[in-house]
């Protein structure tokens, strides 16, 4: 009994990658999490002794990946004051495709509201981290590939990992 306990516990902990990504891109993306509508993402608020703290998961529903930041913001500030975010990535999610050193998926959920919240850009427009690892992307190039990428039209958004910073 105790060996299946523990083998269900590795499998579960298996299928969930966490992907490291630094304090510069965490404030980022709690910042762009911050700015997405509630229909599009999963938001609790917790009040703090000097303010209060929001956590926003992207997308609502569980799929292939989901981003999570918990902003704390002082008193009423618009922007956060600390963020703290993880991306997870389910890794034996058949929507996600792997090669070399880079792991991408596409969806449609949320793309015309993403590229709104992005800073700028015409027809198509991009956040990415300020993270980046030396490998090998899809096309078999020998690059530097984001730590995250997301790169968005109105209709759908390419979402691009670097497999070098999961956990």
């Amino acid at each position: 009994m105790k060996y299946f306990i523990v083998a269900m516990l590795f499998i579960a902990h298996a299928q969930a990658s966490i992907i490291v990504i630094d304090g510069w891109d965490q404030t980022k993306l709690g910042t762009l999490l911050g700015k997405l509508p509630d229909a599009v993402v999963k938001r609790t608020q917790e009040v703090l002794p000097q303010g209060k703290r929001i956590t926003t998961t992207f997308p609502k529903t569980t799929n292939a990946f989901s981003f999570e930041c918990a902003n704390d913001y002082f008193e009423d500030s618009p922007v956060p004051s600390t963020s703290e975010c993880t991306i997870t990535l389910d890794i034996n999610n058949p929507k996600l495709e792997k090669n070399y050193d880079e792991i991408r998926t596409t969806g449609s959920f949320a793309a015309a509201e993403l590229f709104e919240a992005f800073p700028y850009g015409k027809d198509s427009r991009t956040f990415r981290s300020g993270g980046m690892d030396e490998g090998t992307d899809f096309s078999g190039r020998e690059t530097l590939i984001f730590h995250y990428l997301i790169k968005c039209s109105v209709k759908e958004c390419l979402y691009r990992f670097s497999e070098k910073v999961l956990q």
